[in-house]
Parts: structure tokens; sequence; C-alpha cells
């Protein structure tokens, strides 16, 4: 079908959040989601239940964090028998496996968006791009930020001493967030139109996530509170609660699920969003360079 003019104009990311709501419990959606909540809650709570075998009712949990020492640590996982069995060989697999099905489905599902056929090739050459072309400046912007919330929190302002602590834990999650948008714009731009010159590709790559930096710094930001502040009311309300009794330890188990599922719904939408905004850019360069052909 012929797209329309107002079809061409460009839009940002913030347009299409609304479009892109329906269709996360499509099947590979689903699966996205699944694999998430594992990764999340099941692979814990496995080494959870290692951990408590392997102390008993001894006290070391009471001072986790505060008095285990790197001695304390070697005992654990050498003469306690942590590396060994499942946890030697099986554990560490099952985990990449694990995060291997995340990242795959979610490119499944981001790929079924547009309608076109989830690849390898696109997808492991799409993290090469990003790589490439956002570790350098996403680093570099990370930096200087990093360097400003020292500042602050130099100066002595109780007010702004919070700020620079919250800051320094957000801005590495940001700027792993804005290397994914930019995997996920690059291994679309591969899979749906794999014949485009190499550095065309790289620039309009660069240009989908800074064209915009409101929009997509807002997003990032906006996602990563979320996704943070689910969990951290989860383990808010598990202090609260506490582990002392077995339907405790089970309501609190059952929220981490609740909270990983909602916070892998939540990056898929942004997925869907992604490529969404990824079709439209596209469309608007083809009407660009055809207009350009045109009057040349």
């Amino acid at each position: 079908m012929k797209a329309t003019e107002e079809d061409l104009h460009p839009r940002g990311p913030w347009t299409y959040l609304r479009e892109s709501l329906p269709g996360g419990f499509r099947p590979n959606g689903l699966a996205f989601i699944l694999a998430w909540v594992v990764l999340q809650v099941a692979l814990p709570s496995l080494w959870s239940i290692h951990l408590r075998r392997l102390v008993g009712s001894s006290a070391l949990p009471h001072y986790w964090g505060e008095r285990l020492t790197a001695r304390d640590i070697h005992e654990i996982l050498w003469n306690g028998g942590l590396h060994q069995a499942w946890t030697g060989f099986w554990m560490p697999t099952f985990g990449i496996v694990i995060l291997y099905l995340v990242l795959w489905f979610g490119w499944r599902h981001q790929a079924e968006e547009l309608g076109i056929r989830a690849r390898w090739r696109p997808w492991c050459m799409g993290l090469l791009d990003a790589l490439l072309m956002g570790l350098l400046p996403l680093g570099a912007v990370t930096w200087l930020l990093l360097l400003v919330l020292d500042y602050l929190g130099a100066t002595g302002i109780q007010g702004l001493g919070w700020v620079a602590i919250v800051g320094r834990t957000l801005a590495p999650l940001c700027m792993g967030a804005a290397l994914m948008v930019l995997w996920w714009l690059c291994r679309l731009d591969r899979a749906a139109e794999p014949d485009r010159p190499y550095g065309l590709r790289l620039r309009h790559a660069l240009v989908c996530l800074w064209s915009r930096p409101i929009q997509w710094s807002s997003l990032i930001f906006i996602g990563v509170i979320i996704r943070l502040g689910i969990h951290a009311l989860v383990l808010l309300l598990a202090w609260r609660i506490g582990g002392g009794a077995t339907p405790g330890v089970w309501l609190i188990l059952l929220l981490q699920a609740l909270a990983a599922a909602i916070n892998a719904w939540i990056i898929a939408w942004c997925m869907r969003t992604t490529a969404r905004y990824w079709r439209q850019d596209a469309r608007v360069r083809q009407a660009v360079s055809d207009l350009k052909r045109d009057y040349a």
C-alpha cells in the first residue's frame, strides 16, 4: 500500500508508545517474558537454595556484606563445595542458555513487529555495529555525567549528595540501555535492508538515535527508573515480611516473578516502539532519496 503524505512525516519515538501497547502477548513475546522471569527469579533462587544447604543453620548469612572477607569467599567456593556438582558446570551453562533465549526471543519479537524474519547474521552483526558506534560516544557521555555527579557529591550539600549517589547507580544502567536501543536499531537495519552500504548503514543508525536525544534519553531514563522501582518495592516488602516463615518466602518469590514479568513486558514494549520508529524513519529516508533522484 502506498504511503500517504502524512505517513512520511518524521516522528519521534514518543509518538509510537500508544501504538506499540498491543502485541506483548504474542508467542514470541510470551516466550521472552518467560525466559526473563527464569533468568531473574529461577537462577537466583537455585543459588539461594544451594547456599542455604551449604551453610545450614550457621550464623554466616547474617554477616554477608559486612564481615565476609575474600578468604571466606574462597572457603565457601572451594572447601565448601560450591564449585562442585551442578554449581560447577551446569549452573553457569544453564544461565548462559537462558540469557541466550532472552536475547533471541526478544529479537524474534521485535522482527515480528515489522513482519521480517529473525536471522542470526543481522542479530550478531548488529551487536558489533552497536558496540562499534555506541560504546565510545555513550561511554564519554556517561563519564562526563559521572564527573558532574562526583562534583555535586563533593559539595557537602545533603540533597546533592543523594543525587550523586542515585545518579552513579543509574548512569551505567542508562548507558547499557542506550546501547541496547542502538543494537535494536542496527539489527533491524541489517535484517530489513541487507544490501545497503556499510558506511551508510552506520550513519543512519547513529542518526536514528542521536537525532532525537531528548525523547530517547527520557524513554531510557524513565524505563530504568520504573524497572528499578518495581524491584525496589518488592525488596522493601520482602524486608517487612521477613523470611522466617515458608508462606512469606513463597509470597516474596511470587512477587519477584511478577516484577520480572512486568519489567520484561516493558522492555518488549520498548522493542516494539523502536521497531515502529525505525520503520517510519526508513520510509522517510526512502522518500527523500526518491525525491533527490527524481530532481537530479
